[in-house]
């Protein structure tokens, strides 16, 4: 029964390939756009101002956010998943009141075991999104600790220091330490940038 339940949602997958990955990839967008707009959000600033819609993915990558992304899928799925067992497990419950027989108790014990699989997945995956997050959050509240680059602009004999947010699209947008603020250069007038390797402050 179980084997032939699960060859027909391979069958049912296999032939809704188009229409499943269609719905993955909503999902994911719907992720990247959350992702995105929540890092500039802690920045202080607006996404879309620095950055245009089709930007949140190449943007979701770079900056880390793909990781987090693909456990909040993980972590829909689950509960999804989880929500489907639950019923079935009531449905079968229901189906074999007043049915004695003597795989029933197995039955029940794989179910439950099941659920429990479930409850833990989404559980891991929680702590997983929750200390990934977490992250981003410290690393932003202890600006110091952040990457500086040493940005060079054209015409300009001064050179800024500042933490880049993001390389995508066309602009360059940085934290800019002298003014502790965010600010937007267009590439065509940044002559390069590069990490800069601070020494350790003295013990």
């Amino acid at each position: 029964m179980k084997d032939n339940k699960n060859i027909r949602f391979i069958d049912l997958t296999t032939k809704n390939l188009g229409v499943i990955s269609t719905i993955t990839f909503f999902i994911y967008t719907i992720f990247c756009y959350f992702w995105t707009v929540i890092y500039f959000n802690n920045w202080g600033v607006f996404a879309f101002d620095y950055l245009s819609n089709t930007d949140i993915y190449n943007f979701t990558i770079v900056s880390s956010g793909l990781p987090f992304s693909l456990t909040l899928i993980l972590l829909t799925l689950s509960i999804i998943k989880a929500t489907k067992d639950i019923f079935h497990l009531l449905e079968e419950k229901d189906r074999t009141k007043g049915i004695v027989y003597s795989d029933k108790h197995t039955g029940y014990e794989k179910e439950t075991n099941m659920l429990f699989v479930n409850a833990l997945t989404i559980v891991i995956l929680l702590l997983v999104s929750y200390a990934a997050y977490g992250y981003h959050l410290k690393s932003i509240s202890s600006k110091i600790e952040l990457a500086k680059y040493k940005i060079i602009i054209k015409n300009r004999e001064d050179n800024m220091c500042g933490h880049i947010i993001s390389n995508v699209g066309d602009n360059i947008v940085i934290w800019d330490y002298s003014s502790d603020k965010v600010v937007a250069l267009n590439k065509s007038a940044v002559e390069s940038y590069s990490e800069m390797r601070l020494s350790p402050p003295p013990f």
